[in-house]
């Protein structure tokens, strides 16, 4: 066996060997990768049919071979879109097959032509790919894209290598039967980069999922809201930046008045209605800056970091967003019911809740203090009455 021939081979096997790795992770875990799947067979297939290349048609052995390469990228491409959640461009993803389809017919027997149309073809696709992964590098860490725009930047500086190749009249090294130096870097760069792009696939999902861990980790799943970890960590940031910059912040311990009540009438399925429109309502009556925490239960948290220097100003701006709260809460909920196919609102339920606030302007008191404070103003708000806002006096900050 030929230097050549063990290279065809190689390939053959390492991606159909590819292939069957990924079906079997996409058919326990994720049938999302599928489509890569079907990327790393195609490679397989294609290579068959050119190691035959003089031994069947033409047809196979340069048209449909060369045109499913050019759906291998086109696969890897729209898999990477789907990953990222993003809708595919298919026009810009697919319109290259077709047009190897038509090209290779047309030039079927202008081998430098083929060579150089292959070339431009194949790197518009590379291309498109790194610019695909690296557009949203600032907003993704990750090294997974990193080990893929390194397997996508060796193919593409293999095929414009072959297009010089054939430019400069050197066009007869690269055909398929040739056994020579640079078919043999050719294949072995079309392993390397193969191999490149699924470890990097890997790395990818490992990091995708690691960080849906981590979300999980730091949110409530029926709400969506922070939890009790990232309130710590955010609250204990903001007295460290109070500290430094002398502007009150405050924290907001609200609780649903009646809510017990609410869920033995109707049942869990309606109170978590209440919960999750009570966390919406919360997002939309606070800025982008400030935080919406879930305690638990039907306890929630507000962190409001900027309020001003000023006492006054900052207890001014606290009560503006405790009354907006307590008006928006205290809105009729138009709830559904579990059962039946009916979109019409089951039950329509007007609640209220108790608030409690403390400030703050130094780090002199641990987040669990302030809570503990917030939840004294809260309770105080309860036995007064419900559906009010009670502040926490601070001596030391002359509020």
């Amino acid at each position: 066996m030929s230097e050549l021939q063990l290279l065809f081979l190689v390939n053959t096997a390492v991606g159909f060997a590819l292939s069957w790795c990924v079906l079997v992770v996409a058919y326990a875990k994720d049938r999302q990768l599928l489509l890569w799947a079907a990327a790393f067979a195609i490679h397989g297939i294609s290579y068959v049919l050119l190691s035959f290349r003089g031994t069947i048609p033409n047809f196979f052995s340069v048209l449909v071979a060369n045109a499913l390469l050019a759906s291998m990228l086109a696969l890897f491409t729209e898999g990477i879109y789907r990953f990222e959640e993003l809708r595919p461009p298919r026009l810009l993803i697919w319109w290259p097959i077709p047009v190897t389809v038509i090209t290779f017919w047309i030039f079927s027997r202008n081998f430098d032509m083929r060579v150089i149309i292959g070339a431009v073809l194949s790197s518009y696709q590379t291309a498109f790919l790194v610019w695909r992964i690296a557009t949203d590098f600032a907003e993704k860490e990750g090294r997974g894209k990193w080990i893929i725009i390194t397997a996508a930047v060796i193919t593409t500086a293999m095929f414009v290598c072959r297009a010089i190749f054939s430019l400069t009249g050197n066009s007869l090294i690269l055909a398929i039967s040739s056994n020579n130096p640079v078919q043999s870097i050719t294949f072995v760069g079309s392993i390397v980069g193969l191999i490149m792009f699924a470890f990097g696939l890997l790395v990818m999902f490992k990091e995708r999922a690691e960080h849906e861990n981590f979300r999980l980790a730091m949110h409530d799943p029926l709400t969506q809201l922070s939890n009790r970890r990232v309130l710590e960590v955010e609250l204990q940031e903001a007295m460290r930046k109070s500290a430094k910059t002398h502007e009150f912040g405050a924290v907001l311990l609200l609780d649903l008045d009646r809510f017990k009540t609410l869920n033995d009438t109707y049942g869990h399925s309606i109170g978590d209605q209440v919960l999750v429109e009570v966390a919406y309502r919360l997002k939309e009556s606070v800025k982008a800056k400030d935080s919406v925490v879930r305690l638990g239960g039907d306890e929630f948290v507000l962190l409001l970091p900027s309020l001003g220097s000023e006492p006054r100003t900052a207890r001014e701006n606290a009560v503006i967003v405790a009354n907006r709260v307590l008006t928006q809460l205290s809105q009729p909920y138009n709830l559904l019911s579990m059962y039946g196919e009916s979109e019409t609102p089951a039950v329509t339920y007007k609640g209220s809740c108790s608030i409690g606030g403390v400030f703050f302007d130094s780090a002199k008191l641990s987040p669990a203090e302030l809570l503990e404070l917030a939840d004294k103003a809260m309770y105080q708000s309860k036995q007064e009455g419900r559906n009010r806002v009670t502040f926490q006096a601070m001596e030391q900050e002359g509020l």
